[in-house]
């Protein structure tokens, strides 16, 4: 619940919903108390992490905080506060970010995180040490089919990995789904690439989109795609 400052859950059994990170007043504190105790500062995406947690892209602290779901005690797990690109090669919690704004996690404990104003993503390998996968820091659209180290992006505001640990990236003001190739770190678009929002039952790369802003992978591969200026919740099939 970004502009309140606040995580809040649903219950699946009885659809009560209860707050369980953020006083709801935008600030940062808290590491180490009781998740409702502590000061967030635009919350935007979270993620279960698979080992009884949940990962919160905390954008304006810069700062991928995690909620013990057991124990309700909030921590940060990347992040120093700092907004710029820093840190590749040193534990996370002494790198920084710019725009920490969506954050997933593969198959081998590796998280990703979508960095929105520093063009790019990056990851915090499972020992704990940052590094860059995606994006030179450039804004623009270059580099399908090499690197995606070396090539260029457009604020990118989404990300989850699939099955095979790829990562897809919703590189919204490109108006496109990317993939990073797990086994090659290759990126690709895989649906848009131009501004619009024609194409459904054609290919998606022939397809447009209007700042795409959000993503989610089904059991079968299937992508959702939150078409945001566009309305609509459009589909990418396997």
């Amino acid at each position: 619940d970004r502009l309140n400052a606040v995580v809040r859950k649903v219950d699946g059994a009885t659809s009560i919903i209860s707050t369980v990170a953020g006083t709801g007043e935008q600030g940062f504190s808290g590491d180490g108390g009781p998740g409702k105790q502590a000061m967030l500062r635009e919350p935007n995406d979270c993620f279960l992490d698979g080992k009884g947690g949940l990962l919160v892209a905390d954008i304006q602290d810069q700062r991928i905080r995690r909620l013990d779901l057991a124990s309700g005690i909030i921590s940060t797990v990347a992040g120093n506060g700092e907004k710029e690109r820093s840190g590749d090669g040193k534990p996370a919690l002494e790198a920084s970010f710019m725009g920490s704004r969506a954050v997933c996690m593969d198959s081998k404990g590796n998280i990703y995180v979508a960095e929105r104003e520093g063009n790019g993503v990056r990851k915090i390998d499972a020992n704990g040490i940052m590094s860059t996968v995606a994006g030179n820091g450039e804004r623009g659209y270059e580099g399908d089919g090499g690197p995606a180290l070396t090539a260029t992006w457009g604020s990118p505001k989404a990300l989850r990995c699939d099955a095979q640990d790829n990562v897809v990236v919703v590189d919204t003001e490109n108006h496109a789904i990317r993939l990073i190739h797990a086994d090659t770190g290759i990126v690709t678009t895989i649906a848009g690439g131009r501004l619009g929002g024609e194409g459904d039952g054609g290919p998606a790369t022939e397809a447009a989109m209007d700042r795409p802003h959000g993503c989610g992978i089904d059991k079968d591969g299937n992508i959702f795609v939150a078409d945001s200026n566009n309305h609509r919740v459009r589909v990418v099939g396997v």
